[in-house]
């Protein structure tokens, strides 16, 4: 199986300058068994409880969980060891940034909508992206981190609706290896939705403008994390299916 580990960051709301960033990672069972070795064996160099959640905003400033390492080298140090945690896995990445330049109407309208255009994108992609490393009767699953639709009802059925009535996936022979529901979970017990958060922290930073913060670079991490995404899909309907940018 290759399951598709989805998580966001910066925020849909209208009227901020920020981006939105929503990363997938896909990988195979054996790389999330390994990512759960990996970021325990992270929280035991440091001296964190095994049961906190490897947060990236938090441990860059130093906030909840992380109030307690004031200096910025020591949570830079975790942030290093996460994302050579990520780079060790070797997931295939797809990423879709919204700018929020036009959207109109209420603010939760609009962070509706955003969301769902968000996950029309993303589920495009990572879609076609299995579909490039899929061995045989492989299927397909998404886990979402659930943090914030857990009160969306309206954008947990829009994805459930991508997935199985979506333009490009309904239409593939690919579509009866896809599981039809996506499963939506707490990041705080998926090691895999944790690298997804950092994933999607790091391209967050770097479209934003502002890749610098609280003394980390994210700029050095963007440039290889960006030779971990699908650049092209050589498919005509799909171009720049790995990184995906859009205004509404």
């Amino acid at each position: 199986m290759i399951i598709a580990f989805i998580d966001e960051s910066g925020s849909p709301d209208p009227g901020e300058d920020a981006p939105f960033a929503i990363t997938a990672l896909l990988t195979r069972e054996s790389g999330a068994i390994r990512s759960i070795h990996l970021l325990n064996n992270i929280r035991k160099s440091f001296n964190i409880d095994l049961n906190v959640e490897l947060h990236t905003a938090d441990i860059v400033h130093g906030k909840k969980a992380f109030s307690f390492i004031r200096d910025f080298r020591t949570r830079k140090a975790i942030v290093d060891e996460m994302f050579n945690a990520l780079l060790d896995i070797n997931p295939l990445g797809v990423s879709v940034v919204v700018r929020k330049r036009r959207a109109e109407g209420s603010k939760r309208y609009v962070r509706t909508e955003i969301k769902k255009t968000a996950f029309r994108y993303l589920i495009e992609r990572a879609v076609i992206a299995f579909n490039k490393i899929r061995s045989g009767d492989e299927m397909f699953l998404a886990i979402i981190d659930e943090t914030t639709y857990r009160e969306d009802r309206l954008v947990m059925e829009a994805v459930e609706r991508e997935i199985t009535e979506g333009m490009y996936l309904s239409s593939w022979a690919v579509s009866k290896f896809a599981i039809p529901r996506p499963l939506f979970m707490s990041s705080k017990d998926s090691p895999m939705l944790q690298l997804a958060d950092l994933a999607s922290y790091i391209i967050y930073k770097q479209k934003s403008g502002k890749p610098v913060s609280s003394n980390i670079d994210f700029s050095s991490y963007y440039r290889e994390i960006e030779l971990k995404i699908l650049d092209k899909c050589k498919d005509r309907r799909m171009e720049g299916c790995g990184l995906k940018e859009i205004s509404i």
